[in-house]
């Protein structure tokens, strides 16, 4: 139990460091000016046309990223990079912490942050989310007649009030909006720990920060890559399978998007299989790694 309740400590202890780092709030701040960017149209909507929306939105904030530029997926992942670029989070604080906590449950405690952090910041993406169309939510299973107005209706108001947030009719024809919203959660929680702990991983193995941030950056950017190969033909959609930031866009499963491969089990799975050998890694480099303020090796 001690050892359980020093883990949680340091993992706590890092959450709190949020307050006094600028970084993470500019994080904050810049994703919600990106949320309330793309979705405040949509409550906007609703209320000049009388018409309603799920709350249950997170899915189209996760939708495809074939077109980088506009995609407001690549900038909430770009976010969850920076989030965690200063991994294995080596601060003034830590000789102190090692020496109350030991090395091993400071290295599982840096871990569970990742994991804490990331469903802190996927919670927050939520809630902004269901405030941008509060005032004409429903709770129905259906996705609401705002959203399929500006799926049939004119391009100019599409443009005009969800301005670079993807409508993927696929989705919305043959999936409810609380199943999109809980396969989008889980994903999403797992992909940003994955990108957490693979930058933790490769700064390690490196002795410095900067090369798990730029390896985490190009698999965001793989993204639109595979989305673009993808839009080649039903044939070429098997490449999603080799893309863990995809992985997130519900309308890429197998039975949603035609010529997929992608399941939710192989998600899972794969993103299962990865974390745990990146956490088995980072626990056996924790033993050897000598830590000063500063410098990492």
């Amino acid at each position: 139990m001690r050892g359980l309740r020093r883990t949680a400590a340091v993992a706590w202890l890092e959450v709190c460091r949020w307050r006094t780092d600028y970084r993470v709030w500019m994080v904050f701040v810049l994703e919600a000016a990106l949320v309330v960017r793309s979705m405040a149209g949509l409550g906007i909507y609703g209320v000049l046309n009388g018409t309603k929306s799920t709350p249950w939105l997170l899915p189209l904030l996760f939708g495809d990223a074939s077109v980088a530029r506009d995609s407001v997926k690549i900038m909430i992942y770009l976010g969850v990079t920076v989030l965690f670029c200063n991994a294995p989070f080596i601060s003034h604080l830590t000789p102190s912490v090692l020496l109350r906590t030991k090395r091993a449950s400071w290295v599982r405690g840096e871990i569970c942050y990742i994991f804490l952090g990331s469903a802190l910041f996927l919670f927050f993406l939520s809630l902004l989310s269901l405030l941008c169309v509060l005032p004409t939510a429903s709770f129905s299973q259906l996705w609401g007649s705002s959203l399929y107005r500006l799926l049939n209706g004119d391009g100019v108001e599409r443009i005009l009030f969800i301005h670079a947030l993807p409508l993927p009719e696929g989705l919305m024809e043959r999936i409810y909006p609380g199943y999109a919203f809980a396969y989008t959660w889980i994903t999403g929680w797992l992909s940003f720990s994955f990108l957490g702990l693979l930058t933790m991983a490769v700064n390690m193995g490196a002795g410095r920060q900067g090369p798990g941030t730029v390896l985490a950056g190009m698999l965001v950017l793989l993204d639109p890559v595979v989305g673009w190969i993808a839009s080649w033909g039903p044939d070429q959609a098997r490449w999603y399978l080799f893309s863990p930031v995809s992985w997130t866009s519900m309308e890429h499963l197998q039975g949603v998007e035609g010529g997929s491969r992608l399941t939710f089990a192989y998600a899972a799975v794969m993103y299962l299989l990865f974390i745990a050998l990146l956490i088995f890694f980072i626990c056996r480099k924790a033993k050897t790694m000598e830590i000063e303020i500063g410098r990492t090796t």
